[in-house]
């Protein structure tokens, strides 16, 4: 493994073995495809990846060098360089948010505010029940503040832990969850496949989450200034695997790589994200999204003020790119 040993000493530099944690998420696929497709091999690199099951594991992971690269969203990394871990961004995946909220069939036709203009349909949350992957994350705390878009608070509605992916919409099928604040996977799957839900807002567009950084690879600096190139050859396939997923000729292959990676994603769900999310990847994210998660995590108290970065240039590794 490349860098600092746990014990702070430098590891083996000339060894082209790499290990990256990633979430048995959609947005891991850029990873995955790079595997799969022979990218990372095609770059010089030995890349095994590891499935992380949380963000607080995935930093412990960094800090420990049981991984090299770990690929999550901003709030987690920038939280934890808050508390003086030196943690940059190789290169954005998702330059744009992943939220969506979503309400059932029941509070869409009963709710007399779903068809105003924003945020005015969020008081349809008022007193219900509103599932997210579980209390205290970056989902429940998001959750908290599209409520107060809409002049609501925390108190006013009931906040269920019912999982990540598919579990959302399964919780709302059978009744135990009126809305869900949910990423892309569990989005479509109510939507498309079970049908129990609509949008209630979009959140790709209006509100605070509209300019929204929403995944990347990251590494501690130490690390970086060990091999730099290993770096710019992982962030290089990082690219070309991007490239690859949203060409149309690869999108039975980009399926086959999904599933194999998520195999309790059920097929039509699996189908369903490819459509309607394979867009959202990419490799350049504004400065002002970083600025927005800063704002927010001080906002919310998740980190101190003064303590997050003043600009997307405080984080950024010579192979991230932001316009």
């Amino acid at each position: 493994m490349t860098g600092l040993s746990a014990c702070g000493i430098p590891g083996n530099d000339s060894s082209n073995k790499f290990t990256v944690g990633v979430f048995p998420l959609y947005v891991s696929m850029p990873v995955w495809v790079a595997q799969e497709q022979g990218i990372f091999e095609q770059h010089g690199l030995d890349v095994d990846v590891k499935t992380i099951l949380s963000g607080p594991t995935l930093i412990s992971a960094l800090n420990s060098n049981s991984i090299d690269v770990m690929l999550n969203g901003a709030t987690i990394a920038l939280s934890a360089r808050a508390t003086g871990q030196p943690i940059n961004l190789i290169t954005p995946t998702i330059p744009s948010s992943i939220y969506h909220m979503i309400a059932s069939k029941q509070v869409i036709d009963s709710c007399p505010y779903v068809n105003d203009p924003y945020p005015k349909p969020i008081l349809c949350a008022k007193g219900k029940r509103i599932g997210v992957g579980s209390l205290g994350t970056e989902s429940h705390i998001a959750g908290i503040t599209i409520l107060e878009e809409a002049g609501l608070e925390e108190t006013d509605a009931s906040w269920v832990p019912a999982g990540g992916g598919e579990a959302l919409g399964s919780s709302m099928q059978q009744g135990q969850i009126d809305i869900m604040f949910a990423e892309d996977t569990a989005a479509t799957y109510a939507t498309e496949v079970i049908n129990v839900g609509s949008p209630l807002v979009d959140l790709k567009h209006d509100g605070p989450f509209a300019d929204w950084f929403g995944n990347g690879a990251w590494a501690l600096e130490p690390q970086l200034q060990q091999s730099p190139e290993k770096y710019q050859q992982f962030a290089d396939a990082v690219g070309d695997a991007i490239a690859w997923i949203k060409d149309p000729a690869n999108v039975a292959e980009a399926r086959a790589v999904f599933k194999k990676n998520a195999p309790n994603i059920s097929d039509q769900t699996i189908d369903g994200v490819l459509a309607s999310s394979t867009n959202s990847f990419g490799t350049t994210a504004t400065c002002s999204s970083i600025e927005t998660i800063t704002k927010w995590l001080t906002k919310t108290n998740q980190i101190a003020e003064g303590k997050g970065p003043t600009t997307c240039r405080d984080i950024e590794w010579k192979t991230a790119t932001f316009s």
